[in-house]
């Protein structure tokens, strides 16, 4: 997992409860100083989808257009569109956060691979209606090229809940036996 991925799930992480998703008042953007170009906001549009309602300098600038009001979805191709809608109201409904895995189709690189980290917020007393996420290059080479991404195809997504599995202690004095 990339930097800017790891710093997005430990703040996120930070502010979940046990049992909580955070709210969107919560969020304060000096913690995400450092990745706030590649930082955006998603708000669950009843029917209609799932719209930025908010994105990074660098965000508008790899797609070459505001992100603000399109749907999460249009930068995705037609197979990849119904999986990724289908992955973020999973981890709305279970209030965990989702990694992507990409490919994109960028107008001067050819194929590049992207990391998204998205995680669900709620807003007031409305459930998890919003998200957080970041979007950036996991190959660190093809962060400084100019050009557009034009679309993406998953290649993976995965749940991170939102409280890290403990390890299970060993009793002291017990060992176990290889197999």
């Amino acid at each position: 997992m990339e930097k800017a991925s790891k710093i997005l799930l430990e703040y996120w992480r930070s502010l979940c409860r046990v049992g909580t998703i955070p709210s969107r008042d919560a969020i304060e953007p000096k913690a995400l100083k450092s990745i706030l170009p590649v930082v955006f906001l998603l708000d669950v549009q009843g029917e209609v989808g799932i719209t930025y309602s908010l994105a990074g300098t660098m965000l508008c600038e790899r797609y070459g257009r505001e992100l603000r009001g399109t749907a999460f979805t249009d930068r995705f191709d037609d197979q990849s569109r119904p999986n990724v809608l289908a992955l973020l109201r999973r981890c709305q409904e279970i209030g965990s956060a989702l990694y992507l895995h990409t490919r994109a189709e960028h107008s001067i690189l050819g194929f590049a691979p992207l990391e998204t980290i998205i995680a669900p917020l709620t807003f007031r007393d409305q459930g998890p209606v919003r998200f957080i996420g970041a979007t950036h290059f996991t190959n660190p080479q093809r962060r400084s090229y100019s050009g557009h991404i034009l679309s993406q195809r998953l290649i993976h997504g995965t749940d991170i809940p939102a409280h890290p599995p403990q390890p299970i202690a060993q009793p002291m004095g017990m060992r176990i036996a290889p197999h």
